[in-house]
């Protein structure tokens, strides 16, 4: 339980920086190379994924995705995004009716945001870590 709270919270940190896509001061550095860390800590966890159009970081639990775009022209709803069980929240009395569209899908609340449309370049194939 300790381990699903430290990946959930280093995740949401991770999409709070990422979405800021800015490297301008000592804070952001720690994040990437705590990202960097984290991915070659448990590459096992690190799969591609078809629907998002990059990969997906599942905590040791499998119960929480970390999903990134390894192309924003090519990914559809969103190029960052968080995936976890609904479970304890509507257990905890969230009412997931009220939550906007597209939120909730097959009991997991997804939440993402779409950081533009570049399409992004790599020198050669393009790896989970390109994007730090």
């Amino acid at each position: 339980m300790k381990n699903k709270i430290v990946v959930f919270a280093f995740v949401l940190s991770m999409i709070l920086m990422l979405v800021s896509c800015q490297q301008t001061n000592a804070e952001d550095k720690v994040v990437i190379s705590s990202f960097k860390d984290l991915i070659n800590t448990i590459p096992d966890n690190v799969k591609v994924d078809d629907i998002y159009g990059g990969w997906a970081l599942t905590a040791p639990d499998g119960d929480e995705r970390f999903i990134w775009s390894k192309n924003f022209s090519k990914s559809p709803y969103h190029d960052v995004l968080i995936e976890f069980d609904s479970k304890p929240f509507v257990d905890a009395g969230l009412d997931i009716s009220k939550l906007p569209t597209n939120i909730v899908l097959n009991n997991k609340i997804m939440v993402g945001v779409k950081l533009g449309n570049e399409n992004l370049t790599y020198n050669g194939e393009a790896t989970p870590l390109d994007w730090s």
